[in-house]
Parts: structure tokens; C-alpha cells; sequence
């Protein structure tokens, strides 16, 4: 025989079996208590529990057994303890396992024990305003957000920094899906992290790939940098106007298979060019000229004219055929790879009088081009062949940057 009762908040269900009387979580049927009358030792009533039933506030339980009533409140402070010298806490974070809580103070992360409260590690964060937080890998490791769109991560073991990365917008919210659901311990490489940003997109990324590696040693400002779609090459570009070609085939020991020096000076943006001739780099220049070098050996082989900007952005079609300039004025051209060093036309519509980014479609013959548009972020879509008209797209609430 057995009683059932609601609580008004649909919250909480009591459940009587027997002399026992339990308390369980509706969204998840967790059992919350095990109501037990100290003088009875492990029962709720001598005897069956006939009726229960919840006060109007939700806070008191009835129960009703053979001649007798017992009323059992729900405690109100249930603090396990408290960290007295913590500041205002900007974030929170509890680990799958329920063993560790994660909180980001004023210049400071915390992986605080969850039965005692101690700290287990303090990891200094200068400079950074953490406004979400979230575990990986288990609870091994702790991801970071912050309001300038940094994420972070960190070992939550021993404090050591695994890596950081720059999402797009200011992080509002993290959260982290392991293989098999979001409670599961599985490996980082199989995880993937999503990023609430401040343009109200949802962003993935996957955790351990996103993590940046060390390649080349301390940076040096000004350098630029282009990869390969097969993410096998990677072309660095000194601001001296110094070139090396390096070899990923091992992540972990990059080699240098080129280098040369541009003729122009320092490059004002780099892309690979991959079609069926071979791999070549484009290099723009402040003089408005775009160069391509053959990356086997650092060999010319074509200049393509000569504008009155520096040039600001370059991307190549997936063919290698065809290559995109654009200065920060708003001004994209289009160029052929191969043949005459005269633009093949304007690929940018003169709505945009500023560009921030460009990029072709991997498999389309389409070009994006974003920018601004009387000062708003907007991102024009036109197919090169001209079929089509051009298609804006807007929504973002800062500059399109990639």
C-alpha cells in the first residue's frame, strides 16, 4: 500500500511505502531525503503511512499513520559551509561528479573541495573579467570565458594551462558536451565546447583541437600566417617580409621545407593558393600589389597590379583559380591566378563602405564579403558567375571579423 503527493511547485513528490517516506526530484527523480523520526531509528511511523499530503507553501509535509499525524518541515538553511574570504563571484561551475566547484573572482579561479568548501587550487587571471565557466574531460579539466571573448583553459588538477583561444563576441555562457551525454567522464578529445556569445550566436568548438599548440617559440609582432586546407602547411610571414614553409605533417615538430624573402617589404595579408598547378602563396602589399610565390622554392610567379591601398584581406576560390582582394576602404576586386595581371572585376558590392572580412564557400562558387553598410555589420553572398543577385545578410552587433 502506498500514498503519492505533489508538491504545489510540481518540484518535489512524496512517496509513502510502508513506514518509509520519501522525497524525490521530479525533473530528474532523484531521491532528495529518506524522512526518518530519530525516535523510531529508521522509519517515518511506527506503522503503515496511510496519507501525505504537501501545505499550500510547499515548505510542510502531513503525514498520516494508525492514530497519529506528524508534520515535517522543509529546512531553510541548509548551508554545508561557507568561504568567508571569497570575492564577488562573477561565475560558478560544479564538477560531473559533484566533488568540485569552480568560481572566478576579481583576478583570480578557484577549484574550491564541494564537501568542505577548502581550496584545492588558485590560479591567477590577471586582466580578465571570467563571465562563465564550465568543466571538461571529466572534471579534469576547467574552461574559462571572458567579456573580451577569450576562453581559457585550464587543468583542474594542478592549475597548469592547457591553451586559449578568441571566440568572435564577448563569452555570456559556456557549456561542455562529452561523448555519450553531458554527465559522462569521456575523453577532452572527443568534447565539444559551446560558446554563448554577446551577438546572441551559439558557437561550437571542440575541445582539445580548438586549444592552441606551440609552433614556432615566442612571438614576434607583425607576423602573419596562412594554412593549407588539409591543415598539413602552414606559411609564416615575418614582418621583415621574411617567408618560411613549414611542414605539419607532425604537429608536434613542424619543419621547414622553404623560405625566401618578399621583394616588397613587410606583407600586408597572406593566403595559400591550391589548385591543379600546385601550392602557391599571395602575398598583398602596402603598394596595393598582390604577389604569388611558388612555395616549393620562393620563386615569383605572378604580380598581379597595383592599387592605391595596402591590401587588407586575401582569400583564394577552393580551385585555386581565382583570388579575392580587398582594402579597408571597401574596395574587392577579383583576380584570375593564372593569365592576365588586370582584375577579372569588382567582387564586392559599393554598398559596403568598409571591409572586415572575406572568404569563398569551400565547395560553391560563392564569395562573402563582410563589412559595414552605412555602419552596420553586414555580410553580402553573390555567386561568381553572376546567376544570381547578391544576398545581404545582417544581424550581428559587431564587426565581422572572420
Amino acid at each position: 500500500e502506498s500514498s503519492v503527493a505533489l508538491s504545489p511547485a510540481g518540484q518535489r513528490a512524496a512517496l509513502a511505502l510502508g513506514d518509509r517516506l520519501l522525497l524525490h526530484a521530479v525533473p530528474d527523480g532523484r531521491l532528495l531525503a529518506d524522512l526518518v523520526d530519530p525516535a523510531l531509528g529508521s522509519a517515518a511511523h511506527a506503522d503503515l503511512v496511510g496519507a501525505i499530503a504537501f501545505s499550500r507553501t510547499g515548505d510542510r509535509l502531513v503525514s498520516g499513520g494508525v492514530r497519529e499525524a506528524k508534520v515535517w518541515r522543509r529546512p531553510r538553511d541548509v548551508r554545508a559551509w561557507e568561504v568567508a574570504d571569497a570575492a564577488a563571484a562573477t561565475a560558478l561551475a560544479a564538477s560531473p561528479d559533484g566533488t568540485a566547484i569552480a568560481t572566478a573572482e576579481a583576478g583570480r579561479l578557484r577549484v574550491l573541495d564541494a564537501a568542505t568548501g577548502t581550496a584545492r587550487i588558485t590560479i591567477p587571471i590577471p586582466d580578465r573579467s571570467v563571465t562563465a565557466l564550465a568543466f571538461a574531460d571529466g572534471g579534469r579539466t576547467r574552461v574559462a570565458g571572458d567579456s573580451s571573448g577569450g576562453v581559457g583553459a585550464w587543468s583542474a588538477v594542478d592549475g597548469a594551462s592547457l591553451g586559449a583561444f578568441e571566440s568572435p563576441q564577448p563569452v555570456r555562457a559556456l557549456a561542455v558536451v562529452e561523448t555519450g551525454g553531458l554527465l559522462a567522464a569521456a575523453p577532452a578529445a572527443d568534447a565539444i565546447l559551446a560558446v554563448g556569445g554577446g551577438d546572441a550566436m551559439l558557437r561550437t568548438f571542440r575541445l582539445p583541437d580548438s586549444l592552441p599548440r606551440e609552433l614556432l617559440g615566442a612571438a614576434e609582432p607583425g607576423r602573419r600566417f596562412a594554412v593549407s586546407a588539409d591543415r598539413r602547411t602552414l606559411a609564416v610571414v615575418g614582418r621583415t617580409g621574411a617567408v618560411r614553409i613549414l611542414s605539419l605533417a607532425d604537429p608536434a615538430a613542424p619543419r621547414e621545407t622553404a623560405a625566401w624573402t618578399l621583394d616588397r617589404g613587410a606583407a600586408t595579408s597572406v593566403c595559400l593558393v591550391e589548385g591543379a598547378d600546385g601550392r602557391r602563396l599571395a602575398t598583398g602589399a602596402a603598394d596595393g600589389s598582390i604577389s604569388l610565390w611558388d612555395t616549393a622554392g620562393g620563386a615569383l610567379t605572378a604580380r598581379l597590379g597595383t592599387g592605391a591601398r595596402p591590401v587588407a584581406w586575401l582569400a583564394a576560390s577552393p580551385d585555386g583559380t581565382r583570388l579575392v582582394s580587398a582594402d579597408a576602404a571597401g574596395s574587392v576586386a577579383l583576380w584570375r591566378t593564372a593569365g592576365s595581371a588586370a582584375p577579372a572585376g569588382a567582387a564586392g558590392p559599393a554598398a559596403l563602405d568598409a571591409v572586415t572580412a572575406v572568404a569563398f564557400h569551400p565547395g560553391r562558387r560563392t564569395l562573402a564579403v563582410a563589412g559595414l553598410a552605412a555602419g552596420v555589420p553586414t555580410i553580402v553572398v553573390r555567386p561568381l558567375d553572376g546567376a544570381a543577385p547578391a544576398t545581404a545578410l545582417s544581424g550581428h552587433r559587431g564587426a565581422v571579423r572572420t
